[in-house]
């Protein structure tokens, strides 16, 4: 499925990140797939599931739905920090507009979140629940 596709059947609200492919950690990534890291905003790393290996330095994007992002508990995997710019508290919901690194980030949290405009906020991103695509639009994971 391409990332166009995946834009018009899936969450509006699915947010983007770019970066650039550096590495797998296997030669070759099977079938059922392995991880690759992918550099993004601000210099932060990701890991990401793969199905093909791609060369080093590609642009690629990373999709995540905002109600698969988690505050980080400290670990430095899959962390990107960041800053609070808007919060939205909806009641069974708070929805966090985030800056990193210049670019915007919603994440959504279930229930009510004790946090304001200019808190420093540490998330994390699971390298099961992120999708990447190459540049041309097609889904590598």
């Amino acid at each position: 499925m391409s990332a166009y596709r995946r834009i018009n059947l899936g969450d509006s609200r699915k947010k983007w990140i770019r970066g650039n492919y550096l590495q797998n950690n296997a030669q070759d990534i099977d079938h059922d797939g392995g991880f690759a890291e992918v550099e993004t905003v601000g210099g932060h790393r990701l890991s990401v599931t793969a199905r093909e290996t791609r060369p080093a330095g590609e642009r690629v994007s990373i999709g995540i739905r905002p109600q698969h992002i988690t505050l980080a508990d400290g670990a430095a995997a899959g962390r990107l920090d960041t800053r609070v710019t808007l919060v939205e508290e909806l009641g069974s919901e708070t929805v966090v507009h985030a800056d990193v690194s210049g670019k915007k980030l919603i994440a959504v949290f279930a229930g009510q979140q004790k946090m304001k405009s200019g808190d420093s906020l540490p998330l994390h991103l699971d390298p099961a629940v992120l999708h990447l695509f190459g540049e041309d639009g097609r889904r590598l994971s």
